[in-house]
């Protein structure tokens, strides 16, 4: 089973939603080949529904910079792991499902 992926990497959403889109932009910056689902996953971000990676990054930069050295770690196992599959897919569940924590 999956973890939840990048909403495990901070608890809670900052006040201000636009300090908190840039952090998530910042992120996916950060993060330039998770590309497959990264429209979706801003889609969310502007809801309100993601709490993890944006939040962490623009409340507590060394917990967020650990938790992106992770999230690359995984993602390259999830590359490596596709052999012929459908990468997108793959890496969709991995690291773009999101939850309410």
């Amino acid at each position: 089973m999956f973890a939840a992926g990048l909403s495990l990497c901070g608890r809670g959403v900052p006040q201000n939603p636009k300090t908190y889109f840039a952090s998530v932009e910042k992120v996916l910056g950060e993060l330039v080949h998770l590309t497959p689902g990264k429209d979706r996953f801003i889609d969310k971000a502007k809801s309100g529904k993601v709490s993890g990676a944006a939040a962490c990054y623009t409340e507590k930069p060394a917990t967020c910079k650990s938790c992106l050295e992770h999230t690359k770690a995984r993602l390259e196992r999830c590359k490596g792991s596709t052999s012929g599959g459908n990468f997108n897919e793959v890496c969709n569940m991995e690291f773009w499902r999101t939850g309410d924590n």
